[in-house]
């Protein structure tokens, strides 16, 4: 949904937010599943079950941030929106869940706003600002690890966030922050708007029909090898001399 609506027109948001919503209110509770138990992969590399889930690159909610600030860049919109606005689906969920104690899908919240710094670094850690309000562990290990991540990502906006939070966090937190020197940050699967922008990319300059061709592909070979080799071919950049 996310993508289709993306590569159809990336800076009008209004198209996605309609059928997010709708998604969000018949089928709320699927939203928060997490796939990350049934991968060998995610079990083989993590012994935790705190690092499973956390670190498992599936959220069906987090592609509602990918665009969200975008109103702030874009001529489309004359007024500008703080993150009470773009992201206010967020927190609705979110009052919910802490009224009902639902912490451990506050965290599935939390987790899509550290893929959300990724792309929008400054925006994010605004929205960051929000869960660090929740005294909960769960939701503390949680804020710890994201600022984990984005400490090697972004050092400098990390350690302003720190300092004007600096009564969330004590001395051994910001060791563990700082001494994290790997943060699995190489285990992070390519962000679903970065597939976006490739799909994109190859519709506008390559092949317009690339998308229709790729959902044909999947649904008549019968082995993915067979099905990424009729991928790339669809991806061959034209002759210039045609």
């Amino acid at each position: 949904l996310f993508m289709s609506c993306y590569i159809s027109n990336p800076p009008d948001r209004e198209p996605y937010l309609v059928r997010f919503n709708q998604i969000v209110s018949d089928y709320e509770t699927l939203l928060f599943s997490s796939p990350s138990e049934e991968r060998m992969s995610s079990r083989q590399r993590f012994s935790d079950q705190f690092d499973l889930e956390f670190e498992d690159g599936f959220n069906a909610l987090t592609n509602y941030s990918y665009t969200a600030p975008s109103v702030n860049y874009s001529d489309c919109y004359e007024e500008k929106q703080d993150v009470n606005v773009f992201l206010c689906e967020y927190w609705r969920l979110m009052n919910t869940l802490e009224l009902t104690g639902n912490y451990k899908n506050i965290l599935r919240l939390l987790q899509a706003i550290s893929q959300m710094i990724v792309n929008w670094p400054k925006e994010g850690f605004n929205a960051l600002r929000k869960f660090t309000q929740i005294k909960h562990p769960l939701i503390h290990r949680g804020i710890i690890k994201v600022l984990s991540q984005n400490y090697l990502r972004y050092p400098t906006i990390t350690k302003q966030f720190l300092h004007s939070e600096s009564n969330n966090f004590d001395f051994h937190d910001l060791l563990e922050i700082q001494a994290n020197a790997a943060a699995n940050i190489e285990y992070r699967t390519l962000e679903q708007l970065q597939w976006a922008r490739i799909l994109y990319f190859l519709r506008t300059y390559i092949n317009k029909n690339i998308i229709e061709d790729i959902l044909s592909i999947f649904l008549t070979v019968d082995t993915l090898e067979t099905a990424l080799i009729k991928i790339i071919s669809l991806a061959q950049f034209p002759n210039n001399d045609e």
